[in-house]
């Protein structure tokens, strides 16, 4: 069974055994939230600037095609990396084009004390009982039953691991990352849920790995980031292009995004950027979305389990500023890692026929969460609604328009390498005429991926 090398997860490597860790002044913790999936990528970089971090890792079983097993080691805190240092080193950390969102500790001695305990945890291997197992996988079934989105599934997941269970087949997990792990694949395996998961979070420790709590003043962070707001610009040929990575919401991220979409007013087609968009609130995504529509339209309806419309979501009314023109061409840059919130705007604006889909085909995960704790030990995300829309009734990962690779860099190609994109005349407003065959650059642009747009 091959063992995949982890990567290095605290730096230095005696970090934490530092006693003057989290007492400082001058130097603190900071909570770097990651871009979807580059908690690995933005480990790599900040060990590379010698930068002070830990983002625990455990270890995963999987199988391959052919059969065999490996181990791998995840992220524990999907998404987070915590940083240690000044001001300095936070800035040099979201140079890395990895970072999120950044969020300062205000408690550094409690956050160290329980990155300490979470090390000696995964480092000792905590073993599990049979009753521990038992409670776990019981806890975790009930938790599906009573609250996940689709009860038919729930029944489904929650047969399967207590079949399991009463199998056998989990005595052989040694530890209770390894069952968390499990767990989670087995559940995806069913539902093929991206937002569903069981995590091992200890009781009272679950303040180092989520906003909230112990990390600080969220309000200024989310300021000093512009709202995940990250690129506006009038590209040649008057198209305008707005990348932002989060849809987060306040009355600031609002503010944002009317001065982006402002700016981009006159322009002749526009493109939103949510390669590296995790997703966000529900009603940053109709603010956004009533820009795009002169008259009111429905984008999509909150169902729960019972199949009932719990909200419906359409265009605002009142936006501050202009709308734009219906017939304006829109075009939407999608990855996979395009998650949530990001996939449920690509989906409205797709059967909506308001946008072009362009890119890859997104995450998929497209349900809201809540997280329910199962034990002492561990929690799960429980998906209890579900975004329906108006004209399919359905809600699922975007399959692009047009399919392309939106990172040509991440393939081993020179960085910077450039990249065109053809479409025929009657699948674009841009080219006005009477030549339906005529092929012509996408919106006479190249994108220069290593660079952003």
């Amino acid at each position: 069974m091959p063992i995949l090398s982890p990567e290095t997860s605290l730096f230095p490597e005696g970090l934490l055994d530092r006693p003057e860790v989290g007492t400082q002044t001058d130097e603190r913790w900071w909570a770097l939230y990651s871009l979807p999936r580059h908690e690995k990528q933005l480990m790599r970089k900040l060990h590379a600037l010698e930068a002070s971090f830990y983002a625990p890792l455990v270890p995963k079983r999987s199988r391959s095609p052919q059969g065999r097993v490996r181990v791998s080691h995840v992220p524990l805190f999907s998404g987070y990396v915590f940083l240690y240092g000044d001001a300095t080193r936070r800035h040099t950390a979201l140079t890395t084009n990895c970072v999120s969102r950044c969020l300062e500790v205000s408690d550094g001695v409690e956050l160290t004390n329980d990155l300490r305990r979470i090390r000696r945890m995964i480092e000792v291997g905590q073993p599990l009982t049979p009753e521990a197992l038992a409670s776990t996988v019981e806890g975790v079934a009930a938790a599906l039953r009573e609250g996940y989105v689709f009860p038919d599934k729930a029944e489904a997941m929650a047969q399967s691991i207590l079949g399991k269970l009463k199998a056998g087949t989990y005595d052989t997990v040694t530890n209770e990352a390894a069952l968390a792990n499990r767990l989670t694949d087995d559940l995806r395996a069913i539902t093929h849920d991206k937002h569903l998961g069981v995590r091992l979070a200890p009781r009272g420790a679950e303040t180092a790995a989520r906003p909230g709590g112990m990390l600080h003043n969220d309000a200024d962070q989310a300021r000093r980031e512009n709202y995940a707001f990250r690129k506006a610009e009038v590209l040649p040929g008057n198209i305008g292009y707005v990348r932002f990575d989060a849809f987060l919401e306040s009355e600031g991220a609002q503010e944002a995004a009317a001065a982006s979409l402002a700016f981009l007013a006159n322009c002749d087609a526009l493109i939103f950027d949510l390669r590296n968009n995790g997703g966000g609130s529900p009603e940053m995504i109709r603010f956004i979305t009533s820009y795009l529509f002169e008259e009111p339209t429905h984008l999509n309806d909150m169902v729960d389990r019972q199949g009932s419309v719990v909200s419906e979501y359409w265009t605002l009314k009142e936006i501050p500023g202009k709308r734009f023109a219906s017939d304006l061409p829109v075009f939407v840059l999608t990855s996979k890692r395009t998650f949530s919130g990001a996939e449920e705007f690509s989906y409205n604006l797709k059967n909506l026929r308001r946008a072009t889909i362009v890119g890859e085909t997104t995450g998929g995960g497209a349900h809201p969460v809540r997280s329910e704790r199962v034990n002492d030990r561990f929690i799960i995300g429980v998906p209890f609604m579900r975004a329906q829309n108006p004209i399919s009734n359905g809600n699922v990962e975007i399959g692009p328009d047009y399919k392309t690779d939106p990172d040509l860099t991440d393939k081993g190609n020179l960085k910077g390498k450039s990249f065109e994109f053809s479409m025929r005349l009657a699948d674009s407003k841009i080219f006005r005429g009477d030549d339906s065959t005529r092929r012509m650059p996408f919106c006479l642009l190249r994108l220069q991926f290593g660079h952003g747009c």
